[in-house]
């Protein structure tokens, strides 16, 4: 009994000796792991979500500033920059962390997605992966990795912001042949307006940009003399596309005004607005032609003669009381 206690204690004491060992050779190579911080209940089990990566990249071969992370609308181009602040004949790579992929290596991209491409400004030392048409999937770190000895990486945290947006007239519009038509798309946060795309009953209404210099008498002189504008012929009157400048592109509200300076029944039907690649708003315009009946026309009361009838009867009748109540006083 005593022969096989001790037998036990020294294979505990080897699996002890073993541990050590393997410790004391993981912290003497200097490397290091990183665990999952994980929260306990009662109950069950919580990981944290991902948090987006800071800069980890070395100061003396990464301009950290000018690397920073990336916040962008979807829809829109993505561009991730890696400034390399020492110059050799190094190569430059990006990978995607959340699947370990290789973008690209240098200029050449080595992903099917069409929408990546790598680029490289050698007056600044800027190695960018541009990503253009932003989705939501495409959220995550990408690291920049120099091909130094040892190895040299810099991660950029990508985030995509998903536009809200927002006709300001209402779901139904109701308004009189001959009269201006001005409907207001807000998107939030703020991009560049000129990239709000209108649609009459999904077709999507033409528009060139007016340039600077050209005759402005096609213009509403007060309100939109200081905005850029867009504006071609839609049928018979002429449709016009505003576009308020906006300076912030992320925290200010994008503002775009669709405007039919004088209505026809043809103008009637769906707007929606939109911003590329993201979900857009739309109202429903009902021009009223002006052989429709009034009461269609301004919503008022819907049967004029009668009411004017009700009020010359009761007319008459106070005169009757009075001249009555007069003859039995």
């Amino acid at each position: 009994m005593v022969l096989k206690n001790c037998r036990l204690l020294t294979q505990a004491d080897e699996l002890k000796l073993l541990l050590l060992t393997l410790a004391f050779f993981t912290l003497s190579n200097g490397s290091m792991l990183t665990p999952t911080v994980t929260h306990f209940s009662d109950d069950f089990e919580e990981t944290e979500s991902p948090q987006p990566v800071t800069p980890i990249g070395d100061p003396n071969y990464f301009d950290l500033q000018a690397s920073s992370n990336v916040t962008a609308l979807q829809g829109q181009t993505g561009f991730l920059t890696c400034r390399i602040r020492r110059r050799g004949n190094w190569t430059v790579s990006w990978v995607r962390h959340k699947d370990i992929h290789l973008l690209a290596v240098g200029t050449e991209t080595y992903t099917k997605d069409p929408r990546f491409k790598a680029h490289f400004v050698q007056s600044s030392g800027d190695w960018t992966l541009q990503i253009k048409g932003l989705i939501s999937s495409d959220v995550g770190a990408y690291e920049c990795q120099l091909s130094t000895t040892p190895l040299r990486g810099h991660t950029v945290y990508l985030s995509v912001l998903i536009p809200e947006t927002r006709i300001m007239n209402g779901n139904e519009v109701f308004l009189e042949q001959g009269s201006e038509l001005n409907l207001t798309c807000l998107v939030s946060p703020g991009m560049d307006p000129s990239l709000i795309l209108w649609r009459h009953n999904g077709r999507v209404v033409n528009w060139e940009r007016q340039q600077a210099g050209a005759d402005p008498s096609h213009l509403h002189q007060v309100i939109y003399q200081s905005r850029q504008h867009r504006e071609r012929h839609h049928g018979a009157s002429r449709i016009r596309i505003v576009d308020d400048p906006v300076h912030n592109p992320i925290s200010k509200e994008a503002v775009s005004h669709l405007i039919v300076r004088k209505s026809k029944p043809f103008h009637s039907g769906q707007y929606a607005c939109s911003p590329p690649g993201a979900e857009g708003a739309s109202t429903i315009v009902h021009v009223i032609a002006e052989e429709e009946p009034a009461a269609m026309q301004r919503g008022t009361a819907p049967c004029q003669n009668p009411c004017q009838t009700v009020l010359f009867t009761i007319l008459c009748l106070v005169v009757f009381y009075i001249n009555s109540f007069k003859r039995h006083k």
